[in-house]
């Protein structure tokens, strides 16, 4: 037999051979997929019905809407109240949603802090709130108080311990003199936060209730038109922040014997500032506003650490003090701090009026330029023959003829802002 032909035949074989064996693996492949498909399968109904358990647990639980933990609910409640001296708007809100918010707001203390003592509120409430409160930290208004209201502090003289932030103000003059007096018999190791606002009328008290033996935690205090609210009554080594406003005339200090070493923000709206601004040693104050004064002497040398100077309103005795605007009060007291070798500062002039015909305000500019960073907003002009008063740094010059025409074309305007860009022209010269 031909070697050839042998060799074709062994080759079919062989091919025949491998036909067998794949034909072999795709049936054991086949058999697999069935079983597996078979296994999918019974693994589906498993599936389904473990999820069927699923949702018949689930409806059986509370809805979705009460699944949060409680702490979390209260949480974002909290952050729901805009003013936490107002919460009861968006609290009557909250608890018409479930029963179950209605009773996290009823059972958490924290919502029931911000006590308002008004002409308004009814003794019942308010025995209410104090209830649901339990040792929370209280939060007190003392606000349009009248006679026939005035019991109500009674009933929160008992918590006193918890008040931590007490705000007086808008209240008749008696009644403000009748809480005054009765906080001046307390103590209160809590309070961070006192604020006590009185009219140009309301009779003298004295405040033995600012020492730092009854508010020893005190670190914000308000003292506005009071008569007596000398700084020498406040707790200093505590405070943070501190306001004062009234007549301060009488005040006396030596220098450098107020201490406030925690002292942060000052605002000061008294008649009389300059004892106090030399007095007091602040070493964490850098910004104080120095607003509203009768004084017009420069104060403020041996602060330090003095980084900006805020100038607001401040009237034409401290511009032009003296007919040579190199000897004015402000210049003179930026150059002795030059001549010391104190840093230059920031200064801001705020709420400026001067007139239109006044070429001193740019030169005295020029002068203030050689020794601070001076910066100027809202710089008012009085026009000539006008009672108009504008700001004239906020105009443009078709908008000024449009006002100036709808005036019965005076140039009144027109003229005012050529002498604004005028001015303009000068300060940047200078």
């Amino acid at each position: 037999m031909d070697s050839k032909f042998i060799d074709t035949m062994d080759e079919l074989n062989r091919a025949r051979s491998e036909l067998d064996l794949l034909e072999n693996k795709e049936k054991d492949l086949l058999e697999n997929l069935l079983h597996t498909c078979k296994a999918i399968k019974e693994n589906r109904k498993t599936i389904n019905a473990q999820k069927a358990k699923i949702d018949e647990l689930v409806s059986k639980g509370p809805p979705a809407i009460h699944r949060l933990p409680t702490e979390l609910l209260s949480r974002i409640f909290t952050f729901c109240i805009p003013d936490p001296k107002f919460p009861e708007q968006p609290l009557h809100q909250i608890v018409g949603v479930s029963r179950h918010w209605r009773d996290i707001v009823l059972n958490d203390a924290a919502f029931w802090t911000s006590i308002k003592v008004t002409e308004t509120q009814k003794l019942s409430l308010l025995k209410a709130q104090l209830k649901r409160s339990r040792s929370a930290p209280l939060y007190v208004w003392v606000e349009e108080l009248y006679q026939d209201h005035a019991k109500l502090l009674d009933i929160l003289v008992p918590h006193v311990e918890r008040w931590r932030a007490l705000i007086i103000r808008r209240n008749p003059d008696a009644i403000t003199k009748l809480v005054i007096q009765k906080i001046n018999r307390l103590r209160f190791p809590s309070l961070r936060r006192l604020s006590i606002h009185c009219s140009y009328c309301t009779p003298s008290v004295t405040h033995p209730a600012l020492s730092p033996t009854c508010v020893p935690a005190l670190q914000h205090l308000s003292l506005k038109y009071h008569p007596l609210c000398s700084p020498t009554l406040t707790p200093s080594q505590s405070l943070t922040s501190l306001i004062l406003a009234g007549d301060s005339e009488g005040w006396s200090f030596t220098g450098n014997t107020l201490h406030f070493p925690l002292l942060e923000e000052l605002g000061l709206h008294v008649s009389m500032p300059i004892p106090f601004l030399e007095a007091i040693i602040a070493p964490n104050l850098e910004d104080p506003p120095y607003t509203h004064t009768q004084e017009w002497r420069a104060p403020l040398d041996q602060w330090q650490n003095l980084a900006a100077l805020v100038l607001q309103g401040i009237s034409n005795k401290w511009l032009y003090n003296d007919s040579k605007l190199d000897r004015n009060a402000i210049v003179e007291w930026l150059r002795r701090r030059q001549e010391l070798g104190q840093p230059r500062l920031r200064v801001r002039m705020i709420d400026i009026w001067v007139s239109h015909e006044d070429s001193r305000f740019p030169k005295l500019c020029g002068l203030l330029r050689a020794y601070c960073d001076l910066e100027l907003e809202h710089v008012f002009t009085e026009l000539a023959g006008s009672p108009i008063q504008l700001d004239l740094g906020d105009l443009v010059s078709d908008f000024i003829g449009n006002i100036s025409k709808a005036y019965g074309g005076t140039d009144d305007l027109r003229d005012a802002w050529r002498d604004h860009q005028m001015w303009e022209q000068k300060l940047n010269v200078l």
